[in-house]
């Protein structure tokens, strides 16, 4: 992960593995194979703990002292656990109604608005190579 950031800064590096998340999420209406899904294992646990967390504490440490203690306020304290909650209540209405082809949509969907949210976040990321 160093190396990534010293290479290639820590705003491509994040744009790296938001793509690799989206990829993942294109991928699911075409069916679970075991190929995919040791893919999105690896995604999901291994990129998520060993990159962008520490990528986005990077990111984070960007800001100035008193926005920093907000920043990591608002998504530890608001943020993820309003979007879990949504989550869960999303999955239980597509298991309910037994639409699970629309999960899928649904799920690619959130993956191009997360990649968005990245370009944004991106485009207002200050810090030198970053």
């Amino acid at each position: 992960v160093n190396r990534m950031i010293a290479w290639f800064g820590a705003k491509a590096t994040h744009l790296v593995y938001s793509l690799m998340l989206f990829a993942a999420l294109a991928m699911q209406p075409f069916g679970m194979t075991l190929a995919l899904a040791v893919y999105c294992r690896f995604v999901e646990t291994e990129l998520r703990l060993g990159l962008r967390n520490p990528v986005m504490m990077l990111i984070t440490n960007d800001f100035t002292k008193p926005v920093r203690a907000r920043v990591r306020a608002w998504t530890t304290g608001l943020l993820i656990p309003t979007a879990t909650l949504l989550a869960s209540g999303m999955l239980a209405v597509f298991v309910k109604f037994d639409l699970n082809q629309s999960l899928n949509w649904t799920g690619i969907g959130m993956g191009a608005v997360y990649l968005v949210c990245v370009f944004k976040m991106g485009s207002h990321f200050l810090g030198g190579k970053k």
